[in-house]
């Protein structure tokens, strides 16, 4: 009875190799382009529900102003601190980054003085 179970599965399992072989697409390549596909249809689920939401076409003009304000804000405190640091680090008020990152002590040798 094994025997006659071992030749049956050993046919089958050549016949559903035989199949995959001839199809040309393996079964990691299948269930990568159904994840693909599920993927895809999610996000246009996703987008269409988001299109039909009424509060969206009050939120979308308010969030993109706000980012564009905080981008240019942003970008002038930068800048203002980055030139204020700089001067203060030529003419010896700050010390440099570098000098800093090499005077500092490791917290195990602290108070060994």
């Amino acid at each position: 009875a094994g025997f006659v179970g071992g030749i049956l599965g050993l046919q089958g399992g050549i016949l559903t190799w035989g199949l995959q072989y001839l199809s040309g697409e393996t079964v990691e390549e299948r269930w990568n382009r159904e994840f693909l596909y599920n993927q895809d249809r999610l996000r246009a689920k996703d987008k269409e529900r988001k299109s039909a939401d009424p509060r969206q076409e009050f939120l979308e003009p308010e969030i993109n102003r706000t980012r564009s304000t905080d981008d240019e804000d942003d970008n002038w405190l930068r800048n203002t601190i980055i030139h204020v640091r700089r001067w203060a680090e030529e003419n010896g008020i700050l010390n440099r980054q570098e000098e800093q990152i090499t005077q500092k002590t490791p917290p195990w040798e602290r108070g060994r003085d």
